[in-house]
């Protein structure tokens, strides 16, 4: 390895302190540290060279003054400091910022130096210190103030010159300010339109995005209501099911069968819910055993016992006709058979209002007997098969609009 001499370069803010270490001696300081004499020797044999610096990019400072954070910002980028965060240089909008205040100072500098040098060159300065010589030594040349007054128009036009060049300079600079100023107003319009149409695309989309917040809500509700309406749907069809099966395995280990085992339409869904809750009502009006009673009695003997309560078939034919119906039981069965022969002839409305007049007259006997019971019964048939008539003649049924007739006839007031 080779040996080379190594430079110490310092540098400082101070002029002071640099004259001072540049020299050699104590001079006309009374108190002097001897590390000052120390340093003054290394610069002597150039050991230690010391130069100048502004005092705005002294890195120095930091740690050692309160400093101004755009200040500090800016030492520290130049002294490299990143951030451990994003890994990008502390400072550097500050730095930049503090570099172009001092390229407008410098300028300004240069600037006062033209104005000097300017100053000088047309003889202002030359012109003060030759008065002042010629007022100290009291001597006057005729030659020399032709000459200095003709140096002083030569100044006053030059001088006139610059005014109207400063002038024109100003009358063009008002006009470029108004122009700009004219241009700024526009952007800042065009920039205020921009922000209300903004403003108000931003307001529609608030409108829009608070309507999909309902619907959304909306939305899941009913998801929530159908989920629900799907679990219940399926449970009740479950209990039907099971119910079903439950009827045909009685039906069947009694020696039955089902003469519509694929299933039942509405209209036969209909029916039996009807007949069903009419066999409750009769059920509970006439107790379980005459119940049980007329149930054997309608579709026939069971066994020896039941022999003397079997009806023939010409008696209850003969029961089951208008005129034979003295009572409410006779009645009630000549409605029944009304309402089985709608059915067969699949007249489905007609049997609706026979089996929902049934019910009433069912519900009335669990309430009131005797003859008006009895006079109410009779009237309402009349009513009713009065009514069914006429529904007959408008949809052109006239053998079952006879029979009604009839029947209205014979149960309506003489």
């Amino acid at each position: 390895m080779s040996c080379s001499k190594v430079t110490h370069q310092q540098w400082t803010d101070n002029s002071a302190a640099r004259m001072l270490v540049q020299r050699q001696g104590v001079g006309r300081i009374r108190h002097l540290s001897g590390k000052i004499l120390w340093i003054q020797n290394l610069v002597l044999q150039e050991d230690v060279t010391v130069g100048q610096i502004p005092t705005a990019w002294n890195y120095s400072d930091v740690g050692t003054k309160p400093l101004a954070r755009n200040r500090l910002l800016a030492l520290l980028n130049q002294l490299g400091v990143t951030d451990p965060i994003t890994f990008e240089s502390v400072g550097q909008e500050e730095y930049e910022l503090a570099a172009v205040k001092t390229q407008n100072e410098q300028s300004l500098k240069r600037l006062t130096k033209a104005i000097l040098r300017m100053t000088a060159a047309w003889g202002l300065e030359s012109g003060f210190h030759v008065g002042a010589e010629a007022a100290q030594t009291g001597e006057v040349c005729q030659a020399g103030q032709a000459s200095g007054n003709d140096g002083n128009q030569w100044l006053w036009v030059a001088m006139f010159f610059m005014l109207l060049m400063m002038v024109g300079f100003a009358i063009k600079g008002y006009f470029m300010w108004k122009q700009v100023s004219t241009d700024l107003a526009h952007c800042w319009r065009q920039v205020g339109d921009e922000d209300a149409y903004v403003a108000t695309q931003e307001a529609r989309i608030d409108a829009l995005m608070r309507k999909f917040e309902t619907l959304e809500g909306q939305l899941q509700n009913v998801m929530a209501e159908m989920k629900d309406e799907i679990q219940t749907i399926g449970n009740e069809t479950s209990m039907v099911h099971d119910y079903a099966s439950g009827l045909h395995y009685s039906i069947v280990e009694n020696g039955g069968f089902l003469r519509n085992g694929l299933g039942l339409t509405h209209q036969q869904w209909v029916h039996l819910t009807t007949l069903e809750r009419a066999n409750m009502v009769a059920a509970r009006v006439m107790g379980s055993v005459d119940y049980m009673r007329a149930i054997r009695q309608r579709y026939g003997t069971e066994g020896p016992a039941d022999e003397t309560d079997a009806v023939p078939m010409e008696a209850e034919n003969t029961a089951s006709s208008p005129s034979s119906a003295e009572t409410i039981s006779g009645l009630l069965d000549f409605l029944k058979i009304e309402h089985n022969r709608c059915l067969e002839n699949m007249e489905l409305w007609d049997a609706n209002a026979i089996q929902s007049l049934i019910l009433q007259f069912l519900e009335e006997m669990r309430e009131a007997s005797g003859s008006d019971l009895m006079r109410r019964c009779v009237s309402r048939v009349a009513e009713v098969f009065m009514d069914l008539h006429e529904k007959a003649i408008e949809q052109n049924r006239w053998e079952s609009a006879d029979r009604y007739q009839s029947i209205a006839h014979m149960y309506g007031p003489d």
